[in-house]
């Protein structure tokens, strides 16, 4: 029962950590430049969201059963969580330059521009993003063969999945990434329905990370679905809200 409650606490953590230092943050500051700084949603991201987030990975690995995976997965999963925050701190360095960029006064070449943008954009996102949706691919393949956690999640758990799941979409969205994102969501539910088709609904509700990842996975899906309606594309959310 302990473990169980340890791996909600988790859970919690993962689902509200993420929402409140990537999204939040943006929902009361908005988005904006102040030399130096950027804006306080980037210095929340900046100085939260690596011990946050940071830890929670780690001690998810950890207490699912990372001790019975094979060392070769254990040192997958350690490689992008490095990756990970590689990608993080180098999004970050880069976004800030380009922000920089864009808003000093005097002629700045549109070669500069263009490679600080692939930096920003294009190449840290999709280190940050891929390297993070391996690592939750890898702790549902743990949960699936090497966890004997078992125990029905909490309402809390699940309200921090729908959470998780909104702001990994939207966070993929803005990053311009959201094909990916659909398509994680897509290998998670598949891989959930595999696993637990054989063996009743019964199995996935005794499987609390099981389990957040398929809310979470729905509701990034719908999120996906709806966004792309209303807004006939995935635009920015840093543009719509402008």
């Amino acid at each position: 029962m302990q473990r169980l409650e340890e791996i909600n606490f988790l859970l919690w953590w993962l689902g509200f950590g993420v929402f409140f230092t990537l999204i939040f943050p943006y929902l009361i500051f908005g988005f904006y430049f102040q030399p130096w700084i950027i804006s306080i949603p980037d210095m929340i991201d900046l100085v939260l969201y690596p011990p946050i987030i940071g830890l929670v990975l780690y001690f998810l690995f950890e207490k699912l059963g990372g001790n019975e995976a094979p060392y070769g997965l254990r040192y997958i999963y350690i490689l992008f969580l490095i990756i990970h925050f590689v990608g993080h701190g180098f999004h970050w360095s880069a976004n800030a330059i380009h922000e920089t960029l864009k808003h000093v006064e005097g002629s700045i070449s549109a070669d500069a521009l263009a490679y600080v943008y692939f930096l920003d954009e294009i190449l840290s996102h999709k280190i940050m993003y891929y390297s993070f949706y391996a690592m939750l691919l890898t702790l549902l393949v743990i949960d699936i063969k090497y966890s004997d956690i078992s125990g029905r999640v909490d309402g809390l758990t699940m309200l921090s999945a729908i959470l998780f799941g909104f702001s990994v979409m939207v966070s993929a969205i803005e990053g311009q990434s959201p094909f990916e994102a659909i398509l994680m969501g897509i290998v998670v539910m598949l891989l959930i329905v595999l696993t637990t088709k054989d063996r009743g609904t019964g199995f996935l509700k005794r499987k609390p990370l099981m389990f957040f990842m398929l809310l979470a996975n729905i509701v990034l899906l719908t999120i996906a679905g709806a966004y792309w309606v209303v807004f006939g594309g995935f635009l920015e959310p840093s543009k719509v809200l402008k």
